[in-house]
């Protein structure tokens, strides 16, 4: 069990420096009105993808014992539907935003 709880810290601490990195390579604030939402969408998106593509063998690297094996068919499952999503919108060319 102790093996198992320092995993989860780690993948923890793993997504939580992912989670940093995005933030700081796509910028903490909101895009500015002066800025089109096309332009941010497009810069944002492969960062997204790229944190997204790091993840998935970080789940495969979860302990195959009893405890967690529906843990990982959860955090499988979710991360399949997240990328299904995150794909889906990338192929959306959202409008731009006009300044009144």
């Amino acid at each position: 069990p102790s093996r198992e709880t320092g995993e989860l810290q780690r993948l923890r601490r793993e997504n939580e420096r992912l989670q940093r990195e995005l933030r700081e390579r796509a910028g903490s604030s909101v895009a500015s009105p002066a800025v089109p939402a096309g332009a941010e969408w497009a810069r944002v998106k492969p960062l997204m993808l790229q944190c997204l593509e790091q993840l998935e063998p970080m789940l495969a690297t979860m302990p195959a014992t009893p405890a967690f094996l529906d843990l990982q068919e959860e955090a499988c499952e979710a991360y399949y539907e997240l990328r299904r999503i995150l794909l889906e919108a990338m192929a959306l060319n959202p409008p731009r935003v006009q300044v009144l």
